[in-house]
């Protein structure tokens, strides 16, 4: 994280706190670099796709040890922004350029339809809803993911999802966004294992 922040270079400038993220930060860099150089040196880079990324906000439980969400409120375990929005880092050779930035609403699910599409397979969304047939087993679901590989390949200026849903560690609907507008229904005040919904 370094070469992207040369003032965490300067570890006599920082607090205990800081140098412990810096070091947390360091080790997973370092296990990072040792994957891709191994897919570098076998010949295996640019066919892979790196996604790297964390599953919600900063976990409170840990306080200060737990991490940031900077400007956004909040953190694991809440629907605010801080708990739901995550940074994600992805390596897409002849998909995404380097250097891209996305800003859109993006979730985890969408990955399915997308990494599907790129496959060969556009339209499993819709094909699931039918009853699709794969490996001797048919699958009759409804997939909440959206088809993101135009939007990456630069075929289309915006992604497909316009909204997300925002629940709860108990399974209640939170929260709606649609495009930059977001209601709360409810809040979750608190942290993931004691927090009470209001």
């Amino acid at each position: 994280w370094s070469r992207f922040f040369p003032a965490l270079a300067r570890v006599d400038r920082l607090d205990e706190l800081q140098r412990w993220r810096l070091r947390s930060l360091s080790s997973v860099e370092d296990m990072l670099d040792a994957v891709v150089q191994a897919l570098a040196r076998t010949g295996r880079l640019e066919k892979t796709y790196i996604f790297f990324t964390s599953d919600n906000g900063p976990w409170l439980l840990r306080d200060l040890h737990g991490g940031s969400a900077g400007l956004l409120r909040d953190g694991k375990g809440s629907t605010w922004e801080g708990g739901m929005r995550v940074p994600m880092l992805v390596r897409w050779p002849g998909v995404i350029k380097p250097g891209t930035l996305v800003n859109e609403i993006f979730s985890q699910e969408d990955w399915l339809p997308t990494l599907l599409a790129a496959a060969g397979e556009p339209n499993i969304v819709e094909k699931l809803k039918e009853g699709y047939k794969a490996n001797g087993k048919t699958f009759k679901v409804h997939a909440d993911g959206y088809n993101f590989m135009p939007y990456f390949k630069g075929e289309v200026k915006k992604g497909p999802r316009e909204q997300i849903l925002y629940f709860g560690a108990g399974g209640d609907l939170n929260a709606v966004r649609w495009n930059d507008w977001k209601v709360n229904f409810a809040v979750v005040n608190g942290n993931i294992a004691t927090g009470i919904r209001e």
